[in-house]
C-alpha cells in the first residue's frame, strides 16, 4: 500500500537583475505531490519536493527597472518546452517503430513520419528562437504594471537608469546551429528511402513488404484475404508459389496449438490476414522485368465452438499478382533505408533536444532565492 501526499506551497522569490542590478521579489505559488511506502517517508519525501520546486522554480517576470527577462527564467521555460518536446519524440518513434516492425507500407510510415518528424523539428526550433529579450520595452511596460497592481515589488534599484544595452538579447540566445543541422539531417534520414527509390527507379507493388522488390529479395505478400480465428492463429498446410510458372520457394504462418488453448475473451474472434513470405531468385536477369506470380495457401486455423470448445476450420486462398521488379537487392536495401530513417532520423532529432537543453541549462543569471515559505 502506497501513500500520497501534497500541499500547495508558497514563497517570495527574488533576483538580482543581470543587466541592472535591480533587486525584485514576487509572489510564487507551486503545488507539489510525492508517494511513500509509508505516511512518514511520504510527508518527508514531500518536503524534499518543496524545496526543490521553491528554491529552482521561477516565475517569467520582466526587471521592473530596464525590463529584461532574467536568464533563469528563460531557461526554464526553454528547458521544460524542450523536454515536452522530446517526450513526444519518443513517443513517436517507438509508435513508427511497431508500425514498421507489423510491416505496414514503407511509403505510408516515411510520409506521416517526416510530416510529425518535421513537425516537432519546427517546434523545436522556434522555441529555440523565441527571446523575449527581443523586446524589452514590452516586458518593462508588463513589468511597471505588476508594481503598481502589488504583484511585483522592487527591494533595491539603482540610483541611476541603467545604461542601454543592444546585446540584452544575446544573453540569452537560444541559437545553437549544431542543433539545427542535425535536425535538418534527421529529416533527411526519414525520406531517404523515398529519395533513393526516385533516384534509382525503383517500382513500388502494392501488398508487398517491402514495396519495392528485386532478384534475391524475401519480401512478404499479403494476400486479400482475411480469416477470424481464435488469437489470430493459423498455419499453412500446403504453398504453391511460381513466378513466371517456375517454382520458388515460399513460407508462411506456422502456429501450433495443440489440444487446448488459453485465450482471453477478447482473442476469439482475432483478425489476422494471411500472408506469404517469397524468396525471389537471384537472377540478374529479372532486374527490371515484369513477371506474374501464382500463389496458393491451404491453411487451417482454430475457431470457437460453442462458449468453451474449438474446432479447426480449413481454407484456401490464391491469387495471381503482377511482380514489378527493380535492380538486385533493392527491397533489402529498401526495408534498411526505411529503419534507418526510424531509428536514425528519431535519434538525430532527439539528439538536437538534447543539446539544445544543455545550452538552455547554461544560460545562468545571478544566484536568486526562495524567502518567507507559506503553508
Amino acid at each position: 500500500m502506497g501513500y500520497n501526499a501534497s500541499v500547495t506551497a508558497n514563497c517570495w522569490k527574488v533576483h538580482t537583475c543581470v543587466n541592472c542590478s535591480t533587486i525584485f521579489r514576487y509572489f510564487m505559488t507551486r503545488k507539489c505531490t510525492s508517494q511513500g511506502g509509508t505516511a512518514d517517508q511520504a510527508r518527508a519525501n514531500l518536503s524534499k519536493a518543496v524545496v526543490d520546486a521553491l528554491t529552482n522554480g521561477v516565475d517569467h517576470h520582466g526587471c521592473p527597472t530596464c525590463g529584461m527577462v532574467q536568464p533563469e527564467m528563460v531557461s526554464a521555460a526553454r528547458v521544460g518546452r524542450y523536454g515536452c518536446l522530446n517526450a513526444l519524440v519518443m513517443v513517436f518513434a517507438f509508435a513508427l517503430m511497431i508500425t514498421l516492425g507489423v510491416e505496414f507500407p514503407i511509403p505510408t510510415v516515411v510520409f506521416w513520419g517526416g510530416l510529425v518528424l518535421a513537425g516537432l523539428a519546427a517546434a523545436f526550433v522556434m522555441t529555440a528562437l523565441k527571446n523575449p529579450n527581443t523586446d524589452v520595452a514590452s516586458h518593462l511596460a508588463a513589468a511597471q504594471k505588476e508594481v503598481q497592481e502589488q504583484k511585483l515589488f522592487v527591494e533595491e534599484a539603482p540610483e541611476l537608469a541603467p545604461p542601454r544595452r543592444s546585446n540584452l538579447a544575446d544573453l540569452t540566445s537560444g541559437r545553437h546551429p549544431l542543433a539545427v543541422g542535425l535536425l535538418c539531417g534527421g529529416l533527411f534520414l526519414m525520406g531517404l528511402p523515398m529519395l533513393m527509390k526516385m533516384a534509382c527507379g525503383w517500382r513500388e507493388n502494392a501488398k508487398f513488404f517491402p514495396g519495392v522488390v528485386g532478384p534475391g529479395d524475401s519480401p512478404t505478400y499479403y494476400f486479400d484475404r482475411k480469416i477470424s480465428s481464435i488469437k489470430g492463429y493459423w498455419r499453412a498446410e500446403s504453398i504453391e508459389a511460381q513466378l513466371e510458372g517456375k517454382k520458388i520457394n515460399a513460407s508462411a504462418k506456422d502456429n501450433r496449438w495443440g489440444d487446448s488453448i488459453s485465450v482471453k475473451s477478447s482473442e476469439k474472434d482475432d483478425q489476422e490476414t494471411i500472408w506469404l513470405k517469397l524468396s525471389i531468385p537471384d537472377e540478374a536477369s529479372l532486374a527490371k522485368k515484369e513477371a506474374r506470380l501464382d500463389l496458393k495457401v491451404k491453411f487451417v486455423a482454430p475457431v470457437m465452438s460453442g462458449s468453451s470448445n474449438f474446432r479447426e476450420e480449413e481454407g484456401e486462398v490464391a491469387e495471381s499478382p503482377m511482380l514489378l521488379l527493380s535492380s538486385p537487392g533493392s527491397g533489402a536495401l529498401y526495408g534498411k533505408l526505411a529503419w534507418l530513417g526510424v531509428l536514425g532520423g528519431s535519434g538525430l532529432v532527439l539528439l538536437a533536444g538534447y543539446l539544445l537543453v544543455r545550452q538552455a541549462k547554461s544560460l545562468k543569471g545571478n544566484p536568486h532565492q526562495a524567502l518567507q515559505a507559506e503553508d
